[in-house]
């Protein structure tokens, strides 16, 4: 009796100590649950922080982009403005410099402008006189030259000449001169010759009388004076390479 009530005992005892053990293995589950859960809460809540972070850093890259490119676009700008207003500045004082030069030249040649219509109204004469003093007495000293452009234009004083200097150079279809006759009067006259045509055409050279109407190279005799060419013209100096005449009948 006392033997069956132990075993009873015993029994109660060890279904107790199985409840028990069930009940707190279950209990341990249920609390690995719920911290599995809490786990898989936090992680979730962890993955969307981060995704709102990265969104978050995302859009804040973008403004940190368009802040530069507005920046960088206002600067070009601003650099652009900055060249066209050099350049502008430039160009401007440019044409100031140019027009005060303009202007300058301008008064000069209003100045000159007397002595420019005076050369344009000699301009014809000079250049045949000078043309004729070159191809006759290039090799001559400047008084030689005078005095050949002296004979030209004593006949274009005479009244038994032509009344200009080209028409003197080219009376008689041009057998009053060799280098009409030889083509030589084409030749273009120098300085020297232009210098001292200009001499005789403005009356200051005076070397020869009036009535001294003709020369000829020395080659061709006639060289003592008083030799006479024809009747009336007689021989009445000699200078350099040319023999100067006169006519009688003038004086």
């Amino acid at each position: 009796m006392l033997t069956k009530k132990f075993t009873i005992g015993m029994l109660s005892i060890w279904f107790t100590m199985l409840f028990i053990f069930f009940s707190f293995s279950k209990i341990s589950k249920i609390n690995t649950s719920e911290e599995t859960i809490l786990v898989a809460n936090a992680m979730q809540r962890n993955s969307v922080s981060e995704k709102i972070n990265t969104l978050a850093y995302g859009g804040k890259v973008k403004e940190v982009k368009q802040e530069v490119k507005g920046n960088v676009k206002i600067k070009v700008k601003q650099e652009i403005i900055e060249v066209k207003t050099e350049v502008k500045t430039e160009v401007n004082q440019n044409i100031k410099e140019v027009t005060a030069e303009i202007k300058q030249d301008i008064k000069m040649t209003t100045k000159v402008e007397p002595k420019i219509e005076q050369e344009q109204q000699i301009s014809d004469d000079l250049y045949w006189l000078s043309k004729i003093v070159y191809a006759e007495s290039r090799g001559e000293d400047d008084k030689g030259q005078q005095m050949v452009a002296e004979v030209i234009m004593n006949r274009v004083q005479n009244p038994n000449f032509p009344k200009t200097i080209k028409a003197v150079i080219f009376e008689g279809d041009g057998k009053q001169f060799e280098p009409v006759k030889n083509g030589s009067i084409n030749q273009e006259p120098d300085a020297r010759a232009i210098s001292n045509a200009r001499k005789v055409l403005e009356k200051k050279a005076n070397l020869i009388g009036d009535n001294i109407l003709y020369f000829h190279a020395t080659r061709l005799g006639n060289m003592n004076k008083g030799n006479q060419w024809w009747d009336g013209v007689i021989t009445e100096f000699v200078h350099g390479g040319h023999v100067f005449a006169k006519d009688l009948s003038e004086g």
